[in-house]
């Protein structure tokens, strides 16, 4: 078990929110704060009970909070999560449970393929029975709030599971999309020709791509088109390229598509409409922001 008390990103992570917010004014005494206004110590450690899966959390699980659910698959499709620790670190510590792919003592593995069940397992883990993960994940998990999310041909295991999981109330798919149905969906696979599903999805979904040199990129435009069920948002960063959210792009481009995401999740499993104004909207702060471009419908 690994305790991350990264005080220098939580300095950098709160004066960028802060930078980018308007102050948070809730409409009544009760209002719960946005999950951008919080930030914990985070633990990241081997799912018990589940092998060869990491989860990242805060470190401290008393009270009587449930936190939302976020499942995750790497770029690659691979067995290691080493690559988006950062990433999942700091959405772990806005207050989300981030059950990824990947045993924590893996360091590097070969690329796979998006698979059925590789986020299924995951969430039947955290819907389980209390006790599967051990006491002190007794009634820590909200099992109402459950989130797909994944880069790349990880992006294709997170829809296609929301596609086919009614458990799942929100998908992120990061520098991914479903491939076009006359395709043989390439490296990711067959699954990865995911578009005539598209309207089975139970909850909203966020494609955020990294410019028109994301390989990924026509796939996420071609994707958020395609959607018509369900509310969609569709965000870019003009120059991020296919993996600038997870190290090659500048800090503030990650923490950007950090708040990006934090904002959703909060707005989408959380029901804080207020987060949702960074992503949706005419005046949709992400969209103000340099190299940004958001789109949205069905809100």
């Amino acid at each position: 078990m690994t305790g991350f008390r990264p005080a220098l990103h939580k300095a950098r992570a709160l004066l960028f929110a802060s930078a980018l917010v308007a102050p948070f004014a809730p409409s009544h005494a009760e209002a719960a704060p946005r999950a951008m206004e919080q930030y914990y110590d985070v633990v990241r450690e081997a799912a018990p009970g589940l092998p060869g899966y990491t989860v990242y959390r805060p470190a401290d699980l008393t009270g009587s909070t449930r936190y939302p659910i976020v499942v995750w698959s790497n770029g690659a499709c691979a067995a290691s999560n080493d690559g988006h620790l950062y990433f999942l670190t700091q959405v772990a510590a806005h207050g989300f449970v981030v059950i990824a792919y990947g045993a924590p003592d893996v360091h590097s593995s070969p690329g796979s393929q998006a698979t059925e069940d590789r986020l299924k397992r995951a969430i039947d883990w955290a819907t389980s029975p209390p006790g599967r993960g051990g006491a002190k994940y007794f009634n820590k998990l909200d099992a109402s709030k459950i989130a797909t999310m994944g880069h790349s041909c990880g992006g294709i295991d997170a829809i296609w599971t929301g596609e086919h999981d009614p458990r799942v109330k929100s998908v992120v798919s990061l520098n991914s999309g479903c491939f076009p149905d006359d395709s043989t969906g390439g490296l990711s696979g067959p699954l990865a020709v995911c578009r005539p599903y598209l309207d089975n999805l139970s909850g909203p979904v966020l494609f955020i791509a990294g410019g028109p040199s994301d390989v990924a990129y026509p796939n996420s435009v071609g994707s958020y088109e395609r959607v018509t069920a369900v509310p969609a948002v569709f965000a870019s960063h003009a120059t991020a390229g296919h993996g600038g959210f997870f190290g090659s792009a500048g800090q503030t481009v990650q923490l950007q598509a950090v708040q990006a995401v934090v904002e959703w999740l909060d707005g989408t499993l959380n029901g804080n409409d207020e987060a949702l104004s960074f992503l949706v909207g005419p005046d949709a702060e992400l969209g103000q922001l340099s190299n940004w471009t958001v789109e949205s419908k069905g809100f």
